[in-house]
């Protein structure tokens, strides 16, 4: 399904748009810094965006299984950096902030090259913890990426991070057709926490009275606590991205036995 830029359908929250040409064809020049949604949710799908990118420095895409516009993956591509090792970017976003310090390399950036001042099409299959993700060639993927966040419905649609980026096409289906495996993930180094343990909510002076008082040490002292473990996988990450934060301080320590 098409839907074209100038649909109600389309939230474009903070992003400035307007009228335009590139290279013969009428588009839409946006600019700012937003996710652009889509009404509907879909949990597995395939999209296709086609844009047109100047050389400036910015960061265009695509998201995918948005929960709301601080929580979603995303793709990107960075013109600035073409042919660069980290030309384009698979990046999960948890609670408004992305995460591309922490996730690169294979399935995360690739030096991908691809037209300036030209258009460019951009597609994203994804399904389960799995997305393949094309860029302007769509006989194979650029990346082939493990999801980090959870499958679940969300909103689809266009990541503008920059000024100057002509759009032209989006389309949406509810099919994806994966044509590659995730290669097996690799076991951990002898020695690397692989849990963490987190205790309840509580005022932060209570901690410092603990600390300053007489008496067993502040491990001693916070044991009465209730205490919830956390794996330190990508599943962990989700932690973050719940809409409610208990308010005060809490404690984490390495769970035993790691």
């Amino acid at each position: 399904m098409i839907v074209p830029f100038d649909s109600d359908a389309w939230d474009w929250a903070d992003a400035e748009r307007g009228a335009s040409t590139l290279a013969g064809r009428r588009s839409v020049l946006a600019g700012g810094d937003a996710a652009v949604l889509l009404d509907g949710e879909l949990v597995d799908g395939t999209i296709e965006l086609e844009l047109g990118l100047g050389r400036q420095r910015g960061f265009y895409g695509v998201v995918w299984r948005a929960r709301d516009d601080e929580n979603f993956e995303s793709f990107y591509v960075r013109p600035h950096q073409v042919g660069n090792p980290d030309a384009v970017q698979y990046t999960p976003v948890f609670n408004g902030i992305p995460c591309w310090q922490l996730y690169h390399h294979d399935g995360f950036w690739a030096p991908v090259s691809f037209p300036l001042d030209d258009w460019l099409r951009i597609r994203v299959v994804f399904a389960g913890g799995q997305a393949e993700i094309y860029v302007g060639d769509l006989d194979a993927p650029a990346l082939v990426s493990g999801l980090k966040l959870p499958a679940g419905p969300g909103r689809v649609g266009v990541l503008v991070g920059g000024e100057g980026v002509h759009l032209t096409q989006f389309s949406v289906e509810e099919t994806a057709d994966l044509r590659t495996s995730l290669p097996p993930h690799a076991p951990p180094p002898d020695g690397v926490i692989s849990a963490w343990e987190v205790s309840d909510a509580f005022a932060e002076d209570q901690l410092e009275r603990a600390v300053g008082a007489p008496g067993p040490g502040p491990r001693s002292r916070a044991s009465p606590r209730g205490w919830s473990t956390s794996p330190a996988s990508k599943e962990s990450a989700t932690v973050g991205t719940q809409p409610s934060r208990a308010r005060g301080s809490t404690c984490a320590r390495p769970r035993r036995g790691y």
